[in-house]
């Protein structure tokens, strides 16, 4: 082939194409090789003995919690059995025995408002019936000497009837003395200083029927007298 067209075919590319160079491939890098372990004797006895040391001290603590663990167990079942709970069986919304104590609790402070509420009442009448007492005692020494001997004769013939009714005998001649006491209140003419004699030896007369009364005997059978129980 003349110069000329070599010439042009190495201009216009053609021929023979040429292979492109391989790609190297990666190598395998050799890993070295790991060298051999020697522990000496004596550093694996006593790895041995701390790793035995280490085991037992943790079956002692294992079987120390199982022992508190049943204890435990043991004691919230007791607790439930005296609250009235099962374990595992108490459903949501069971009354329980703390519920029934709770509202036996409740009962009880409704009850305790209740008799406070009415003690309270009870005083303010008692309050108010010393006021009427003490309005009353004024008003009686405010009376004269005949006003007052008649209020106590009244007082005396009630007490009697009020005893006659317990079932105790008495002189009836009190009565009749004081009936008559009543009648010389009555008269205008009458001498104070006669009236306090018979009235005197009608207070010795009644002392002594008064005093055979066995009082601890009334109250405890007064509750047989109707409107004093």
């Amino acid at each position: 082939m003349p110069r000329k067209a070599r010439a042009m075919k190495k201009a216009t590319g053609r021929g023979k194409a040429r292979r492109p160079n391989p790609i190297p491939r990666p190598t395998a890098r050799r890993q070295p090789k790991a060298k051999a372990l020697h522990i000496p004797r004596k550093q694996s006895a006593s790895s041995s003995a701390e790793l035995r040391r280490r085991l037992t001290d943790q079956e002692r603590r294992i079987r120390s919690l199982e022992i508190r663990l049943q204890t435990r167990v043991k004691r919230e079942e007791h607790i439930l059995a005296a609250l009235g709970m099962q374990p595992n069986t108490l459903k949501p919304g069971a009354e329980t025995r703390i519920d029934r104590v709770s509202k036996s609790l409740d009962k009880l402070a409704e009850q305790a408002l209740a008799n406070a509420k009415r003690m309270e009442n009870i005083l303010t009448a008692l309050k108010n019936h010393r006021e009427f007492l003490i309005k009353l005692n004024r008003r009686v020494y405010r009376q004269d000497a005949k006003e007052r001997i008649r209020i106590e004769l009244e007082v005396m013939k009630n007490t009697l009837s009020l005893l006659a009714l317990g079932g105790y005998d008495f002189d009836h001649t009190i009565f009749s003395e004081i009936k008559r006491m009543h009648g010389l209140l009555r008269k205008e003419d009458a001498e104070m200083d006669a009236i306090r004699k018979r009235k005197e030896h009608l207070d010795k007369k009644y002392q002594e029927q008064v005093g055979r009364v066995d009082w601890e005997n009334v109250y405890t059978r007064k509750k047989d007298i109707p409107g004093y129980g």
